[in-house]
C-alpha cells in the first residue's frame, strides 16, 4: 500500500514537472509575440523565417532606394524643365532676328542675349546635380561625335548641293540605278582625307576620320591649317563619284593608263576651287603674294602632265591640274562652248576617252588640236610670260582674307562665288537620301561613351534586381547651340534651336517614362514586402489565443497534478499515525 502511493506520488510529481515546463514555454511565447524564439522551437520554421525576414528587409530598403531614385529623377527634370524655357526664348530670339526690318546692331544686342542663354544652359547641365552626382553633363558632345558630325553634314547638304553643282557645270549625274557606300574610317589609306573606292555598281567614298575635321558653318573648319573644307572635299570626291558612275569604268581607266589623270583630278579641283592650295604651292614666304620662281615651275610641270608625265599626286600636281582645267575652261567659253559639251563628247565617245578628250579639246577650244592647246598654255608660263595666273586668276592675299575657294575658282565668268556658298547648308534639311541619282548607303555609327556609366536602383531584395538610369548630356556643345551666331545665320539658328528642343525633349520623355517605372516597381515592392511579411509571421509569430488556450489547460493540469501530490502524501501519515 505504502509502496503503490509513492510510485502514485512521483507521477504526480514529474506530471507536474511538465506542466511547468510546457507552462514557461507558453509564457515565454505569449510574452514575447513569437512562436520561434530559439531554434530549438522549430529547426525547419526558423531557417525559412529567417530568410523571408532577411527578404522583407531587403524589400522595405529598395523600396527608399527607390523613393532615392524618384527624387534624382525629378530634380534632373527639374534642370531640363528650366533649359527648355531658355531654348524657348532662344527660338523666340532667332525668329525676331530673321526679320529683315532690324539693323546690325538690333541683331548685336539680341545675339548678346542669346550667348547669355548659351552659357546659362551650360550653368544648369553642370550644377544639376544629386547627392553630389552630376546629372545633365554626362557626355562631352553626346550624338555629335566626328562620326555623326561627317554623317549629319553629309546628310545635311554637303551631298545634296556637290551633286547638283556638278550637273550645273558639266552636265554630268550618276545613272541613277548604283550605290554609294559611305566608308568612315581611321588613317585611310594613301593620306587621303578622302577618296573614292569600290567598282561602278557598288562606289565608295571613304573618309579619314583621323585627319577630316567636321565643317560647323556653312563653309567649314579649316583641315591640317591647310584652308582645306570639309563641304568642298565632299564636293571634289563626288566629281569622282559621278564621273565614274556616268563615263562607266572603262573610260576612267583609260585616263588613267594614258596618263589622263590631270583631267580626272583637276576638273574635280575645279569644282570647289582650290585657290588655297595653289596660293600656297606658288605664294611667297610671306603668302603675300606670288613667287615667280615657283609659278615657272607650277607651269612647267603641267606642261609636262599635258605631255603625259606620270601623276604624282601632290600639292603641285593638284595645282597644276587645278590651272590647266581653268586654262581649258577660258578656251572654251572663248570659243563659245563650255565644260558640258566636252563631257558629253566624252561620254558618248568610244571606249578610248583620252583620244576622244584631246580630239575635243581641239574642237570645241577652235584651237584646231590638243597640241595647239598645249601650245597655247605653254604661252602662259614660259619666257617670263605668266600673264594667264597672274593677271587671270583672281587670287586675295589679303590678310583678312578667311575662305579664298569658290565654285569654279572666284573669277570663273567674273562671278564671285565664294565657297560658303559651295555647300549652303542653312538651304537643306538632313536627309537620308540627299542624292538623285545614287542610293546612299549609310554606315553604322557608334555613339560616344558615356563620361558615366548608368546609375543602379536597386529596387529589389535580390543582386541584380535593379533599374538603371541614363543619365543625358545637354551642354550647349552637347545641343549644338554652342556656335549659333543670329547676326549672319539667323534662319540656321532657328532650324538648330529646333533640334536642341527636340532634344531636351526626349531626355525629359525618358526621365518621365523611367519616374512611372518606378513608381509602378515601388507599388510592386509594397505589395511583395507586405505579403512576405504576412506569410513570415505566420511562421514565426506565436496564435496568441490558442497559446492562451494551451497555457490555462496546463495551468489548470498543474493545479489538479499539486492536489493529487497532497492527497498522496496525506495516505502515508494516516497510515503511521495508526500504528504508533
Amino acid at each position: 500500500m505504502i509502496i503503490s502511493h509513492n510510485i502514485n506520488a512521483i507521477n504526480s510529481h514529474r506530471t507536474m514537472h511538465q506542466n511547468i515546463l510546457t507552462q514557461k514555454k507558453s509564457i515565454e511565447k505569449l510574452s514575447s509575440g513569437l512562436r520561434i524564439n530559439r531554434a530549438g522551437d522549430d529547426a525547419a520554421g526558423l531557417a525559412i523565417s529567417e530568410k523571408m525576414k532577411s527578404q522583407v528587409r531587403g524589400l522595405n530598403q529598395g523600396s527608399r532606394n527607390i523613393q532615392d531614385g524618384i527624387s534624382l529623377i525629378q530634380t534632373a527634370d527639374g534642370g531640363l524643365s528650366e533649359i527648355h524655357s531658355l531654348l524657348h526664348r532662344g527660338r523666340e530670339l532667332s525668329v525676331q532676328s530673321s526679320n529683315d526690318t532690324l539693323t546690325k546692331d538690333d541683331r548685336n544686342a539680341i545675339q548678346q542675349e542669346i550667348n547669355q542663354i548659351k552659357e546659362e544652359v551650360d550653368k544648369i547641365s553642370q550644377n544639376t546635380h544629386f547627392n553630389g552626382k552630376k546629372l545633365l553633363n554626362n557626355f562631352v558632345s553626346p550624338g555629335l561625335s566626328k562620326e555623326n558630325n561627317v554623317i549629319n553634314g553629309l546628310k545635311d547638304g554637303w551631298l545634296e548641293e556637290a551633286e547638283k553643282i556638278i550637273k550645273d557645270v558639266y552636265g554630268l549625274e550618276g545613272t541613277g540605278t548604283n550605290n554609294l557606300h559611305i566608308i568612315l574610317e581611321d588613317d585611310a589609306p594613301y593620306g587621303s582625307l578622302a577618296y573614292v573606292g569600290g567598282t561602278v555598281t557598288d562606289l565608295e567614298l571613304h573618309i579619314d576620320l583621323a585627319d577630316f575635321d567636321p565643317a560647323t558653318g556653312e563653309s567649314g573648319d579649316t583641315i591640317l591649317g591647310k584652308g582645306f573644307y570639309a563641304d568642298r572635299i565632299i564636293a571634289h570626291e563626288m566629281t569622282h563619284a559621278v564621273m565614274n558612275d556616268s563615263f562607266g569604268a572603262a573610260k576612267m581607266n583609260d585616263f588613267h593608263t594614258n596618263n589622263a589623270v590631270w583631267f580626272v583630278e583637276g576638273t574635280a579641283e575645279f569644282i570647289p576651287g582650290s585657290d588655297e592650295r595653289l596660293k600656297n604651292v606658288i605664294g611667297n614666304a610671306g603668302q603675300t603674294g606670288i613667287d615667280n620662281t615657283k609659278l615657272d615651275s607650277l607651269i612647267n610641270r603641267a606642261k609636262d602632265l599635258l605631255n603625259g608625265a606620270a601623276w604624282s599626286g601632290d600639292d603641285t600636281d593638284y595645282s597644276a591640274g587645278y590651272v590647266i582645267s581653268k586654262f581649258l575652261d577660258t578656251q572654251l567659253q572663248g570659243n563659245g562652248s563650255d565644260f558640258s559639251a566636252l563631257m558629253t563628247a566624252i561620254k558618248s565617245g568610244g571606249a578610248t576617252a583620252t583620244a576622244t578628250l584631246k580630239t575635243e579639246i581641239g574642237n570645241l577650244t577652235g584651237l584646231g588640236s590638243y597640241a595647239n592647246f598645249v601650245t597655247e598654255f605653254s604661252k602662259a608660263g614660259a619666257g617670263g610670260a605668266n600673264d594667264y595666273i597672274q593677271n587671270t586668276i583672281t587670287l586675295d592675299w589679303g590678310a583678312d582674307e578667311v575662305d579664298t575657294g569658290s565654285i569654279k575658282g572666284s573669277d570663273h565668268s567674273g562671278l564671285d562665288l565664294n565657297a560658303e556658298k559651295v555647300i549652303d547648308e542653312s538651304s537643306s534639311t538632313s536627309k537620308e537620301q540627299p542624292l538623285s541619282k545614287f542610293n546612299v548607303i549609310w554606315p553604322s555609327v557608334k555613339e560616344p561613351e558615356p563620361l558615366l556609366d548608368p546609375l543602379k536602383i536597386q529596387s529589389g531584395a535580390n543582386a541584380g534586381d535593379f533599374i538603371e538610369i541614363d543619365l543625358v548630356g545637354v551642354t550647349s556643345e552637347a545641343l549644338d547651340i554652342h556656335d549659333i551666331d543670329v547676326i549672319d545665320e539667323s534662319s540656321s539658328s532657328i532650324e538648330k534651336f529646333d533640334k536642341a528642343i527636340k532634344t531636351v525633349s526626349m531626355s525629359r520623355g525618358k526621365f518621365g517614362a523611367l519616374q512611372n517605372r518606378l513608381e509602378h516597381s515601388l507599388a510592386v515592392t509594397f505589395n511583395t514586402s507586405e505579403n512576405l511579411t504576412a506569410s513570415e509571421s505566420r511562421i514565426r509569430d506565436v496564435d496568441m489565443a490558442k497559446e492562451m488556450m494551451k497555457y490555462s489547460k496546463t495551468n489548470i493540469l498543474q493545479q489538479a497534478s499539486q492536489a493529487m501530490l497532497s492527497q498522496a502524501k496525506q495516505q502515508p501519515q494516516a497510515v503511521l499515525q495508526l500504528l504508533r
